[in-house]
């Protein structure tokens, strides 16, 4: 891929969204030579710009907003020793990249 077109995909940046397919025609439009999907995926990867699945979550509520208050309130005035001595966790499981294996 040319420098050009390396500096076209600089451009697509701002198009978070779209999908390699996307960014792909909109590349090859009045191009004389075509690229193909694989090689704008390439590019891509290598410009450190990878794929990511959007996912929807829940609005947080009332109830939660009030909880999530009172907490605050309750240790406001910790010091920085008392902090330091707590782990949260909330037991989620989060996947930076999907997997495709099967786990026995």
């Amino acid at each position: 891929m040319t420098e050009a077109k390396e500096g076209y995909i600089d451009a697509f940046r701002a198009h978070r969204h779209a999908t390699v397919e996307q960014l792909t025609a909109q590349m090859n439009q009045g191009a004389t030579k075509s690229v193909s999907p694989t090689t704008v995926q390439r590019t891509l990867l290598r410009m450190g710009l990878c794929s990511r699945r959007l996912v929807n979550a829940p609005m947080l509520t009332t109830v939660h907003r009030r909880r999530r208050l009172e907490f605050e309130r309750q240790y406001r005035n910790w010091t920085s020793t008392e902090r330091r001595q707590v782990v949260f966790s909330d037991e989620s499981h989060f996947m930076l990249h999907r997997t495709f294996a099967h786990t026995a």
